[in-house]
C-alpha cells in the first residue's frame, strides 16, 4: 500500500500569494486614510477641550479672555490665559466660510464663558472635503466639534 501525499504545487502557492498582495493592496490605502483621519479627529478635540479651560478660566477669572489660534510652520499654536499650546504636525488648516485659509483667528470668552464666535472652521490637509467644524452653544459658549460638516451647513 502507498500513501500519496498531495501537497500545494508551486503555482498555487504563487496564486495565493498574488490574490493576497492584491487585497493588502486595497485596504492598506484605506487604513491609512482613517488613520490620518482619527490623528485629525484627536487633534480637533484636544482644541476643543483647550477652548474650553480658556472659557472656564474667563468665568472663573470674571474677565474677557482672549484666545489667539495661528498656523505656523512648526505647527498650530493656540495662546490664551493658561499660556500656549502648540500642536506640532497640525494636519488641518484653518479656513473662513467661504474656505479661504486663515492665517490666525480669535476667540474671545467673556465672564459667564459666551463668546461671539459661532463656528471655527478647519479643513482636511490631506482630504479638501473634510472639513471639521468647533460650534459654539450661542448661550453657553461651550465649544463643541462637529464633524462631517460641510461650509455649507451653516
Amino acid at each position: 500500500m502507498t500513501l500519496h501525499r498531495r501537497a500545494f504545487t508551486l503555482l498555487e502557492l504563487l496564486a495565493v500569494l498574488i490574490v493576497l498582495a492584491a487585497v493588502i493592496g486595497l485596504v492598506a490605502p484605506a487604513m491609512v486614510r482613517a488613520s490620518a483621519r482619527e490623528t485629525e479627529r484627536r487633534q480637533v478635540a484636544e482644541l476643543v477641550s483647550w477652548l474650553s479651560l480658556e472659557r472656564v478660566e474667563a468665568m472663573r477669572r470674571s474677565t474677557v479672555v482672549e484666545v489667539e489660534l495661528r498656523l505656523v510652520r512648526e505647527g498650530y499654536i493656540a495662546s490664551g490665559s493658561g499660556g500656549e499650546r502648540t500642536w506640532d504636525d497640525w494636519r488641518t488648516i484653518p479656513i473662513d466660510e467661504s474656505r479661504e485659509p486663515l492665517g490666525e483667528s480669535r476667540v474671545y470668552f467673556d465672564a459667564l464663558g459666551r463668546t461671539a464666535t459661532r463656528t471655527l472652521w478647519l479643513q482636511s490637509a490631506e482630504e479638501s472635503d473634510r472639513i471639521w467644524r468647533v460650534e459654539f452653544d450661542p448661550i453657553s459658549g461651550r465649544p463643541f466639534l462637529r464633524t462631517g460638516a460641510t461650509t455649507e451647513d451653516s
